[in-house]
């Protein structure tokens, strides 16, 4: 059963110059964990945006919970948890300070306070120090504060904006952990993400997009099985970024036609040669073998299974590294 559903949705800024988002069209089902990605600029933002209800859409139709959003923000509001990158509690406070502050505002009586506090922050494995003062916290702490913060109303849908963004492995893990609790209760969980292993390891499916438009949708094992083959990336001690792609291709299918070779991409710095076959371990010594046959002496070997970011960069040309290095989070 879809929990939301989107329509055809737009938006447009700036008097209709710009289109931030484009015609997308998805559902999410009740329970499930759905991962939004995108490059910097994919519309990733605006698309989270619309569907907490804090813009609306140009164009198109959203409903949550089976109502639209242009007409019952507020119900749908009551009934959904929202996690932002900035979180908005109180340093000065203690953690069950600051959830009591914010029950109040979602009008959580008195006599079921304290209940929603304590299953809020045995949630997230806060319980045991809730009295202590939030800035003596740890960044992965705060965060699954942050988290425990949303839960307290007990929403049906959690929204979460890169939520894990700046933690190291051990505090991203540690809120992993918080996540599939919830999940594991039914919660649907909606998460923006830079991170692709967090989308491969938590997600059930996941949305790309892409200059304002959704170019694919699924899960994400069955997105990187449709991407192909093992991927091999050779490395040489001098330059190959002259070498003619679809030229060399063509020599090594004629030179080992047993081998299934789908592409080849020369990386960035010239010097390594990515490939993509079926069943590369079969393969991999009578290709070194050709390679130094024509004086092309491979220095170093790689094999790897398609990834999400493989996925992405089929569907956008673009790699989600290349955001994360340029340190920019839209």
């Amino acid at each position: 059963m879809s929990i939301i559903e989107v329509e055809h949705v737009t938006k447009v800024y700036d008097k209709g110059n710009v289109r931030a988002v484009n015609d997308v069209t998805l559902d999410v089902n009740e329970g499930e964990v759905f991962g939004l990605l995108g490059p910097n600029g994919a519309g990733k933002s605006t698309t989270f945006k619309m569907l907490t209800t804090l813009i609306r859409p140009t164009d198109g139709v959203i409903r949550i919970f089976g109502e639209s959003i242009a007409k019952q923000p507020r119900e749908i509001r009551s009934r959904i948890g929202y996690v932002s990158q900035q979180g908005g509690l109180d340093e000065g406070l203690t953690a069950y300070e600051n959830l009591r502050w914010v029950g109040k505002l979602y009008h959580i009586s008195s006599s079921g306070m304290e209940r929603a506090i304590s299953d809020a922050l045995e949630t997230v494995d806060l319980l045991a120090v809730k009295d202590r003062l939030l800035y003596t916290y740890s960044g992965g702490m705060k965060r699954r504060l942050f988290i425990a913060s949303a839960l307290l109303h007990r929403p049906k849908i959690l929204f979460l904006d890169e939520p894990t963004v700046g933690l190291d492995l051990e505090h991203r893990q540690q809120l992993w952990e918080a996540l599939k609790v919830l999940h594991n209760r039914g919660t649907t969980v909606f998460i923006t993400t830079h991170y692709l292993e967090e989308a491969d390891k938590l997600c059930d499916r996941i949305m790309i997009m892409d200059s304002g438009h959704s170019v694919c949708i699924g899960e994400p094992q069955v997105l990187k099985d449709q991407v192909g083959g093992d991927q091999i990336f050779l490395s040489f001690s001098f330059s190959i970024s002259a070498v003619d792609e679809s030229l060399l291709q063509r020599q090594i299918q004629e030179a080992l036609p047993l081998m299934s070779l789908q592409q080849i991409s020369v990386g960035q710095n010239g010097e390594e040669l990515r490939l993509w076959v079926d069943y590369a371990h079969k393969h991999i010594s009578q290709l070194i073998d050709w390679f130094a046959s024509r004086n092309l002496h491979v220095t170093s070997v790689r094999i790897s299974q398609p990834t999400l970011d493989d996925v992405m960069i089929q569907y956008t040309k673009r790699s989600l590294a290349d955001d994360k290095n340029a340190a920019v989070l839209v």
